[in-house]
């Protein structure tokens, strides 16, 4: 805490502690004005409790004060991650963070026409509102993550549009997920930039909990804290890329049991790279979706 405390009035950033874990500032992404942006002690990460916003400590100094990488492993006291490290784990820790930031061209793209899921639009569609139920998903939720629906007509008819964000707080693609049952694609990938290449991250993080690597979004969303969705039983070489500049403390992947061996060959290729990463075995047919937070985190980890 002091020491967070002593970076942020160095950077003359001010700041007010309203918890035991965390000093709040003001967020620099939306204009914040009522210190919103908490900032945790333990993980050194970030959440905009405002815009949703969440991230590494260095990427909010960057916003707030456009500080250097040099500079900030300085204040933090950590090895620089651009220092030699002639090491094979070192290698290839470097081919990852040294691998060009616009080696794709990113867009925003538009939404399909459609309604954010209110209350009262749950309340006038029968089906959209038996989805949420079945699936414990509240309005709150869907409110958070600011997502949609497409009545009768057109390409996305009848489905929730769950919009994906890049690390610059745009819209890139969105999935599209039915909730008639009757469609012959249960989920529809939005224009725009590949799902594969962008990770899925909950609202919320908490300092000292480990992050775990789940499927899909609602997954993500029933982690409730500390998890980033895939997009499947892969990780892209842009995906391990933003996990490596992460640098979380600890990495648990928890995708579906049918993709228990894959994702633990994902699993050890990221051992020498990440500081720790493990792996949870699913009961067969379940998904966190299906178990839940409690029930995943108390899961054994197998740690590689």
């Amino acid at each position: 805490m002091q020491k967070l405390a002593s970076i942020l009035h160095g950077l003359r950033i001010p700041y007010v502690q309203q918890t035991s874990n965390a000093l709040n500032i003001c967020c620099p992404f939306h204009g914040d004005r009522k210190f919103h942006c908490g900032v945790f002690t333990s993980s050194l990460r970030f959440h905009c409790f405002k815009c949703k916003r969440t991230g590494s400590l260095y990427h909010l100094l960057r916003e707030a004060v456009n500080i250097s990488q040099d500079d900030y492993k300085r204040l933090v006291g950590n090895k620089p991650l651009d220092e030699t490290d002639d090491t094979p784990a070192g290698r290839i820790r470097q081919r990852f963070l040294h691998k060009p930031e616009n080696a794709v061209s990113v867009k925003p793209v538009p939404l399909p026409k459609s309604r954010l899921i209110t209350e009262e639009l749950v309340n006038e569609n029968i089906q959209l509102k038996r989805f949420l139920d079945e699936r414990h998903i509240t309005i709150e939720t869907c409110e958070d993550y600011q997502c949609r629906f497409v009545g009768g007509v057109g390409e996305y008819a009848n489905r929730i549009i769950l919009p994906v964000w890049d690390d610059q707080d745009r819209v890139v693609t969105f999935q599209a997920r039915d909730v008639t049952g009757k469609a012959k694609a249960k989920y529809l990938s939005g224009h725009g930039y590949s799902i594969y290449q962008c990770l899925y991250w909950t609202e919320t993080t908490v300092g000292g909990d480990p992050l775990y690597i789940v499927e899909g979004i609602f997954d993500c969303w029933r982690m409730k804290q500390n998890a980033v969705a895939t997009f499947g039983k892969q990780l892209s070489q842009r995906q391990t890329m933003m996990l490596v500049k992460e640098n979380p403390d600890e990495v648990v992947f928890c995708w579906d049991a049918d993709a228990y061996n894959i994702a633990l060959a994902a699993v050890r290729q990221l051992a020498c790279i990440l500081r720790r990463v493990g792996i949870v075995r699913l009961p067969e047919g379940n998904d966190p979706d299906s178990l839940g937070s409690k029930s995943v985190r108390n899961l054994p980890v197998r740690w590689i």
